[in-house]
């Protein structure tokens, strides 16, 4: 036989669902970011047009770049832009970064800021010209 207790809180939980599902309860929706191309060398002062693709519940979404902001670690690491129409435009540095020649380019969910997508920059430095 069942304790009383277990009985009331069984009847607490089925009564807890049907009001939660009557009252259309809160919808949760998973977001993903994904940035192409993932990885990409470029010269000193070179661009390169990133493109971000915003899942929701697993659906990739219609101009996606509109919906992240786009980021890089500082003015040091390149450009890129937020502007409407240019959204995702990278420039990278006219001088090597201070630490090294990678640069992690972030794309950040406008709807769910602990949601992002990166794609790494490899910076080369042109070849010495000889004459």
């Amino acid at each position: 036989m069942l304790h009383p207790w277990t009985k009331f809180k069984k009847s607490l939980f089925v009564l807890s669902c049907l009001t939660l599902m009557s009252c259309g309860g809160t919808q949760v929706d998973l977001i993903a970011v994904q940035v192409t191309p993932l990885c990409v060398s470029l010269s000193l002062g070179a661009s390169q047009q990133f493109e971000a693709t915003v899942f929701v519940n697993n659906v990739s979404q219609s101009d996606s770049n509109t919906l992240v902001t786009w980021s890089v670690p500082s003015n040091a690491y390149g450009t890129i832009s937020n502007v409407e129409g240019s959204e995702g435009s990278y420039t990278a540095p006219n001088e090597l970064p201070p630490d090294g020649n990678s640069i992690i380019i972030t794309a950040t969910s406008k709807s769910d800021s602990q949601k992002i997508g990166q794609a790494t920059v490899l910076i080369e430095e042109a070849c010495p010209v000889t004459e």
